[in-house]
């Protein structure tokens, strides 16, 4: 149990460390769709299915024994956060205010005690609230 636990928290380690780099380039405006489809390739999300699942059905895909695989739900749910990001950079604002949603109820539904080895899991929540709120508030349609 110990030895997953370490390997999980060193593959979610070297992840981050390509979604900060992602996330930097994308809030300067300076990310291709491919850069984004190939990070999801290398960690094994289907983008285009997270893409077209609301949050509920996503979720239920990423609980398949009725508890989330902690690594698998936290790279969906940071690589639908950064898509969003681009997605709300480009003006696309539904889009966005779907993916955040669909990021933080992932998040929600893992492990409190998994959240806790996460990098910035805390702060990923709390940006993903205000996101949400932020969308929602400007957009009469997204509520």
């Amino acid at each position: 149990m110990a030895e997953r636990r370490d390997y999980l928290l060193r593959m979610i380690e070297q992840m981050g460390a390509v979604f900060a780099r992602l996330r930097q380039l994308i809030l300067g405006g300076d990310v291709a769709e491919s850069e984004l489809s190939l990070a999801a390739a290398r960690a094994g999300v289907d983008l285009t299915t997270a893409r077209a699942l609301d949050a509920d059905s996503l979720t239920a895909l990423l609980l398949p024994q009725g508890q989330v695989d902690p690594t698998r739900a936290w790279l969906t749910a940071e690589l639908i956060t950064l898509e969003s990001l681009q997605a709300e950079r480009q003006g696309r604002m539904d889009e966005a205010l779907s993916g955040y949603r669909k990021a933080f109820r992932l998040y929600l539904a893992m492990d409190p005690r998994i959240i806790g080895g996460i990098p910035e899991a805390a702060q990923r929540i709390s940006e993903l609230e205000s996101r949400i709120r932020a969308l929602t508030d400007s957009s009469p349609s997204a509520a």
